[in-house]
């Protein structure tokens, strides 16, 4: 799903044209699904082999996803579900700071959850402990840690920089969250 909302395009209209299929696992929609994830991620990487730029939206949705996992212990989320609940996290800071929009947010939560997947914490989470792992990200730079948005579905935005009061709300966002 990552790869669909970055892509934008053929790729998300794939998926959502294919949801129930995907869902039933069915074998040859999901051959088609990972064909179509990893020929856009060897783009990418073929692009951008060094991480300087463009393969940076590779790590859309980590950011907030590696600190949730780092914070909750891993193991109590997946990966997948702190990643999705990552995404929705930097789709509402997007959003909030006029760089994506209410349609891109309320989009990729409809379809994260009719996947199945979270879209925000179904606990409270230590502050100090996240604000601590997304200190040590590798993102992060000059201070500030850097994001990626999406602008629009295929048009992702990379080393948004984002002040400690911003990732706050996000915080509090994702634990009001209407999963809760």
């Amino acid at each position: 799903l990552k790869a669909a909302f970055l892509s934008g395009g053929d790729f998300l209209e794939f998926v959502e044209g294919h949801r129930e299929a995907i869902k039933r696992r069915g074998l040859g929609v999901l051959e088609e699904l990972v064909a179509r994830a990893v020929e856009f991620k060897r783009k990418i990487v073929e692009e951008d082999e060094k991480e300087k730029g463009l393969r940076s939206i590779l790590n859309y949705g980590h950011t907030i996803g590696h600190a949730l996992e780092k914070t909750l212990g891993y193991g109590v989320i997946r990966h997948g579900e702190a990643v999705a609940i990552g995404m929705m996290g930097e789709a509402f800071l997007a959003w909030k700071l006029g760089i994506g929009s209410g349609y891109v947010f309320n989009r990729q939560r409809e379809i994260l959850r009719d996947f199945g997947l979270p879209v925000s914490l179904a606990c409270a989470i230590d502050r100090s402990m996240c604000f601590s792992a997304l200190g040590r990200d590798k993102k992060k730079e000059g201070g500030k840690i850097r994001f990626v948005f999406l602008e629009n579905f295929g048009v992702p935005r990379w080393g948004i920089e984002v002040d400690e009061e911003d990732i706050e709300r996000v915080l509090s966002f994702l634990e009001e969250g209407e999963d809760r």
